[in-house]
């Protein structure tokens, strides 16, 4: 544990620099603006995400800014860690939640972009006439946070705010619980394999 949070220390003070807060909006207006995403839309958003970007896939013959949020989205994704970090959504404190708004602002804004092309219009508007009714049903238009009027673009990636993970606890044992697994499945599996080539080994 105190090595993972040492670990922890010592990414957060390298890149300190490169992921400073942000709260003035994209940096970098020179790509595909994205619209902003309330507070109370992400966990709903975020239900359906999947499902966005498989319909996103199977466009044909789309236009390069449709292409370029595509990638964006799928980039901020992954630069958000998949969204598997607890309370990235729900907590706006919590250091990932600026990029979970920039991901899930993605995936409503290709969605609305769909809704709007002719072989995609029905599927999206299916898609989004869902997100609405539980939009409605939850109230997750009057739910708002620090991030609900930010705006973003496909020229600025959002990162984590790294510097700020020693400080959220649900991240911090999160992460923790990360750093150690690992070398626990390591172990186990150097256990487990050799074993098994010890025993497929042929004898003569």
């Amino acid at each position: 544990m105190r090595l993972a949070i040492l670990i922890l220390l010592l990414l957060a003070g390298a890149t300190v620099d490169a992921s400073a807060h942000r709260s003035d909006g994209p940096r970098d207006l020179s790509g595909v603006p994205v619209t902003s995403i309330s507070h109370g839309e992400m966990a709903i958003i975020a239900r359906h995400r999947a499902e966005i970007f498989v319909l996103a896939g199977a466009v044909r013959g789309a236009e390069p800014e449709f292409l370029t949020l595509v990638r964006y989205g799928e980039l901020q994704y992954s630069n958000c860690l998949w969204g598997l970090v607890p309370a990235s959504i729900s907590d706006e404190e919590s250091p990932f939640n600026e990029c979970s708004h920039a991901y899930l602002a993605a995936a409503k804004e290709v969605l609305l972009r769909m809704r709007a092309m002719p072989a995609m219009g029905p599927r999206a508007g299916e898609i989004a006439s869902r997100i609405s009714y539980e939009a409605a049903l939850e109230g997750a238009a009057f739910i708002g946070c620090v991030y609900s009027g930010e705006g973003f673009n496909t020229a600025d990636i959002v990162r984590p705010q790294w510097h700020d993970v020693p400080f959220h606890l649900p991240t911090v044992l999160s992460l923790a619980g990360a750093f150690g697994f690992l070398p626990l499945t390591a172990f186990a599996a150097s256990r487990i394999f050799p074993a098994k080539s010890r025993t497929l080994a042929p004898t003569g």
